[in-house]
């Protein structure tokens, strides 16, 4: 398959003027309710259950009360993935996902990075988070469970009209989600063999389209507790086109979740604690603590 033009590939007003504003910005810058699941064994109490802590904070989040230097990292991250993304557009396995989009025929609504092509958000958002992956510039286990919030915050921003300082507080609330589910197994997660951005990366890219789509606290467990059942990945495709297609669905399947929490759709909020859930099933092992420091410390800060 031949390249697409890339002089054509997308419109630079919207996202290389917003990764431009990015650059520049300082640091001031009703669906069924259910109750949570029954904790698992061996798992402690907490004051609030992990969706509740996630939805308070993704929705209560101001970009005013973040550290500089938590904006500073948040900055690099954003533009290093868009320079990443480009050269991620224009790889083999872009091509392929680029090639199945157009023969779904969905709405050109958003821009698909690097590429002339547009497709509905979901779709957008699954071409962007491959290219994001398939140069496997990453660094650990830990920064690999982001790979798809960006490719996600793209499409989304592009359709709700949302501005560069709500991308970059979105971005933020993602990584500090993401790096509790980290934080609660973190040799559970290294000893297992699931891949952190398919696993972690779907609901933190869910809770970042979640928080552009301005859904209000109360649909957010839901939306967690859909991404529970769709979080997924397995390390023995390293080294394969399917490793990148792990944050590629991470962004998509984000996305579909918080379009679904959107519109009603219901889920278990004790998904990620609950008998047989989010935690029991990927890592066995787990300590809810990390959730109660979400809003008073910043792993971006803390641990980069």
């Amino acid at each position: 398959m031949g390249k697409e033009d890339y002089g054509n590939s997308f419109d630079r007003r919207v996202f290389l003027g917003a990764s431009t504003t990015l650059l520049g910005l300082s640091g001031t810058s009703l669906a069924q309710q259910q109750g949570p699941s029954e904790p698992s064994a061996g798992s402690e109490p907490a004051t609030r259950a992990p969706s509740q802590a996630i939805a308070d904070f993704a929705t209560g989040f101001d970009l005013k009360s973040a550290p500089p230097i938590v904006i500073e990292r948040a900055r690099i991250a954003f533009v290093d993935t868009v320079g990443v993304m480009l050269a991620g557009s224009q790889s083999s396995p872009t091509d392929i996902v680029c090639d199945i989009i157009k023969l779904e025929g969905s709405a050109p609504v958003a821009t698909i990075v690097g590429r002339p092509l547009r497709a509905s958000p979901q779709l957008a958002a699954l071409a962007n988070g491959v290219a994001a992956h398939a140069m496997d510039f990453d660094l650990n286990t830990a920064t690999q469970s982001v790979s798809g919030v960006i490719p996600a915050i793209l499409p989304v921003a592009e359709t709700t009209g949302a501005t560069p300082s709500d991308m970059l507080a979105t971005f933020i609330v993602a990584a500090e989600i993401a790096a509790r589910l980290f934080r609660a197994a973190p040799q559970g997660w290294r000893n297992t063999s699931w891949h952190g951005a398919g696993t972690i990366g779907t609901t933190a890219a869910a809770i970042a389209s979640a928080r552009l789509m301005k859904l209000p606290a109360e649909k957010i467990p839901d939306v967690v507790g859909i991404t529970a059942s769709m979080a997924g990945g397995l390390n023995v495709n390293f080294g394969t086109m399917t490793k990148p297609l792990h944050s590629g669905r991470a962004a998509q399947q984000g996305v579909l979740a918080a379009m679904l929490g959107a519109r009603g759709f219901t889920a278990s909020h004790g998904a990620l604690e609950g008998r047989g859930g989010y935690f029991e099933r990927f890592v066995q092992k787990w300590t809810l603590e990390p959730f109660a420091d979400l809003g008073s410390r910043y792993d971006l800060a803390e641990m980069g």
